[in-house]
């Protein structure tokens, strides 16, 4: 059941409390890239691993923050709400096992057919070493889909009931098997990423063992009498659509990877690391903003609360610009620091820096359109009509593979990237155009309106200060003139909001000062 409370305090609240837990993980998260970029640098086997996982990755994007959880919540909610928490719970074992018997069988015939798949489908450009690096690593950690699949199955439950925690603290599990395996297999093999791999799939199942207890003491029960339940065609036919709809921002990866293979050595890895970089952001506040909104919003579907979806809507929306803003700005002034103080090390040469702060740039650009989206793709999946976002993620899907075509043809890797943020910003003015039918109207009040610009204006004069003062830290130290550039960008972020009286800010410290406050 979702949540009582609904006003602005609650729901940051909620949001800050997700988000400090997911820190922790995204900081692992950058510290387990930067150990491969060590390790691999932008090589064929950085390459091979890249796509190896980018196919289990999917679907743990589309599972753990979209396709299972989201067109699973919905029905949850209705049965525990309507009907009683125990109905609502064995419908989710029921779930639970029936996706474990799909999900094998997918996987065991992957993994029987990754020579064809990867040469013929995923990975075209690849030839002789890197394809077959690339075959072996897909089969050592295709399985990983089927364990972060369940996880994201006990995530929803556990969400449901207002328990967000525990699963934000499982990628922190993932990422330490990660680094384990990476630095303590270093050497072992002839295949260098394999350690990384065998950290992939180990952290798999620490990430669904983790949840079981919990879930347990929930009163979910794995092993009962009894596997199917009738509500489960409800879900998958909510499930079909929104693996397009929510999916399409890792579809538009998978299409970029696919074709960053045909562009040579390093330009797939560059992309990888680009957008782990973006992915920071997403992960540490964004994602945790759509993973408490969504039960909330199901609920007052439920309950036929169309002014409470507009208020909740608007409100996180206005959370992001004040976040995301700022971020792109300091990003896109000081993308090459940033990439050299994370990665230039090991086998991470000034080639790879290029290429990977090239990417950045045209990456970071899409940040706040990726964020608008996952929030508006929520309230669709609330109202259950996802069938709408189909026909959209369809529309943006090709728009995106045929401007990474043919921007790839003059800007390479580049190209790429910037096809990808474009096409996040036609996927927002779809999905708000077709939003009315929805009966959520009335988004864009003068408030919003207000709040937007004052996010944007104070966004756009940092990016000019740090533009300015960029040369003159050059001769300084690396570390030094970027945490100086950074905190002079905050500080004049933050004083630039108080002049205007930014009601996002004074939220955000009120509650900052409260939990400070706490024994």
């Amino acid at each position: 059941m979702s949540p009582k409370s609904t006003g602005p305090k609650s729901l940051l609240r909620s949001i800050l409390g997700v988000s400090s837990i997911t820190l922790l993980s995204r900081v692992l998260g950058l510290l387990r890239e930067m150990v491969r970029a060590a390790l691999l640098g932008t090589s064929l086997y950085s390459d091979a691993f890249s796509l190896a996982f980018s196919l289990p990755n999917l679907f743990r994007r589309l599972t753990a923050e979209g396709a299972m959880s989201n067109a699973f919540i919905p029905v949850f909610c209705e049965a525990d709400k309507k009907d009683s928490r125990a109905r609502a719970l064995d419908f989710a074992r029921s779930f639970f096992w029936i996706l474990a018997l799909i999900l094998t069988l997918l996987t065991l015939l992957f993994i029987w057919q990754a020579d064809f798949l990867v040469a013929q489908v995923f990975a075209s450009g690849f030839s002789g070493e890197a394809l077959e690096a690339t075959v072996f690593l897909t089969q050592v950690m295709f399985g990983y889909m089927i364990l972060i699949s369940l996880a994201a199955v006990a995530q929803g439950v556990l969400n449901s009931l207002g328990t967000f925690w525990v699963s934000a603290l499982t990628p922190v599990l993932l990422n330490l098997a990660i680094l384990g395996a990476a630095l303590g297999m270093q050497g072992w093999f002839e295949n260098p990423a394999l350690p990384f791999a065998i950290g992939v799939m180990l952290g798999g199942c620490l990430q669904l063992a983790f949840q079981l207890p919990y879930l347990h003491r929930a009163g979910f029960r794995l092993f009962k009498a009894g596997l199917y339940d009738p509500k489960i065609k409800e879900v998958f036919r909510l499930i079909l659509p929104t693996l397009f709809g929510v999916g399409i921002y890792q579809i538009n990866i998978l299409i970029s990877n696919l074709i960053a293979t045909t562009l040579g050595e390093g330009a797939l890895s560059s992309l990888t690391f680009s957008n782990r970089l973006l992915e920071l952001v997403l992960g540490v506040f964004v994602v945790s903003i759509t993973t408490v909104i969504l039960p909330r919003l199901s609920g007052h579907f439920i309950d036929e609360e169309p002014g409470k979806v507009v208020y909740s809507v608007r409100r996180t929306l206005s959370v992001i610009s004040f976040v995301t803003f700022p971020v792109t700005a300091l990003t896109l002034a000081l993308a090459a620091p940033m990439v050299e103080l994370l990665f230039l090390r090991g086998q991470f040469d000034q080639r790879s820096l290029d290429m990977t702060a090239g990417a950045l740039v045209f990456h970071i650009a899409g940040l706040s359109f990726i964020a608008y989206n996952r929030v508006f793709l929520a309230v669709y999946q609330s109202a259950r009509r996802i069938q709408i976002t189909v026909w959209i993620s369809l529309a943006v899907m090709l728009a995106n593979l045929g401007g990474a075509l043919w921007l790839s043809r003059s800007m390479g890797h580049l190209g790429i990237a910037l096809a990808s943020s474009a096409s996040q910003g036609l996927n927002l003015l779809l999905l708000w155009v077709f939003s009315k039918r929805l009966k959520v109207t009335g988004l864009l009040d003068r408030a919003f309106g207000l709040s937007l610009a004052r996010s944007l204006g104070a966004s756009v004069l940092i990016y000019w200060t740090l533009v300015q003062l960029l040369p003159l830290v050059a001769s300084w130290p690396l570390v030094l003139g970027f945490l100086a550039l950074s905190l002079v960008a905050v500080g004049q972020y933050l004083v630039l909001m108080v002049l205007l009286k930014s009601s996002e800010l004074k939220e955000t410290w009120g509650l900052l000062r409260a939990r400070g406050k706490r024994p």
